[in-house]
């Protein structure tokens, strides 16, 4: 590989990281217990509340953004979420991915 053509990927991978958004949602707090990212006394009581945390992922840093009590409350919070970023904008590729048992449908009530 030629200089030119690694800067020319590593501007376009520097575009398209700038048009990306990741969201993670955490549906069980127990990882979150064992890794020590919140105390055991958090999350008994933000299980007990059925709590499910929203981060966004951006260059490499996990940072809170929103904390809801239900699955549909979550599934909400995405779609105001996306609705939201793409006003005035052109969608081009949106993806969600699932890790679990669980099937959720996304639909604006």
């Amino acid at each position: 590989m030629k200089k030119g053509q690694a800067a020319e990927i590593i501007e376009k991978l520097e575009k398209v990281r700038a048009q990306t958004k990741l969201y993670i949602m955490v549906d069980l707090l127990d990882n979150l217990i064992k890794g020590r990212r919140i105390g055991k006394s958090q999350g008994f009581i933000g299980s007990l509340l059925n709590i499910k945390p929203i981060a966004n992922l951006d260059i490499g840093e996990l940072s809170p953004v929103s904390k809801v009590r239900s699955h549909s409350k979550v599934i909400q919070f995405f779609v105001t979420q996306i609705e939201e970023e793409l006003k005035g904008k052109t969608l081009v590729r949106f993806s969600i991915v699932h890790a679990g048992k669980k099937v959720h449908h996304f639909q604006k009530n």
